[in-house]
């Protein structure tokens, strides 16, 4: 009789370790693509980092991207974050002239009002980043 209890606390001990692993995969971050556009006549220099502090040059932030960028151009980028933090210059100072940095999430699809709302992942992860080269 009691070489039985061992046999089921080890078949139960296995059947949990299955079960967390099964749930740290669900939990383990997926990269979402990063696609930055710049539209109108000058090139701008453009920051893209890592991360929801802002300003997008803050110690706490990782820089992804650091150049300057064409209009019409495309930027691919990743991050296994929420939200990147993006600033650029206005054409045609392109060191000079920085306007404010700004959060890009992932997108969400949120359900149940305002207040109550549940919020989930969208099945496109892809945050997309719309430039313009002048102010508006």
């Amino acid at each position: 009789m009691r070489a039985r209890r061992p046999l089921v606390v080890v078949l139960t001990g296995s059947l949990l370790a299955a079960m967390g692993a099964e749930a740290a995969q669900a939990d383990e971050p997926t990269p979402a693509p990063i696609i930055v556009t710049l539209q109108g006549k000058g090139p701008v220099r453009v920051v893209v980092a890592e991360g929801n502090v802002l300003p997008c040059i803050s110690a706490d932030n990782r820089k992804l991207w650091d150049g300057r960028f064409e209009p019409g151009g495309t930027l691919n980028l990743s991050t296994f974050q929420e939200c990147v933090c993006v600033q650029q210059t206005i054409s045609p100072s392109v060191e000079l002239d920085w306007g404010p940095s700004r959060l890009r999430c992932r997108p969400q699809v949120c359900t149940g009002g305002y207040r109550a709302g549940i919020c989930r992942p969208a099945p496109d992860p892809t945050i997309r980043v719309e430039l313009w080269s002048t102010r508006p």
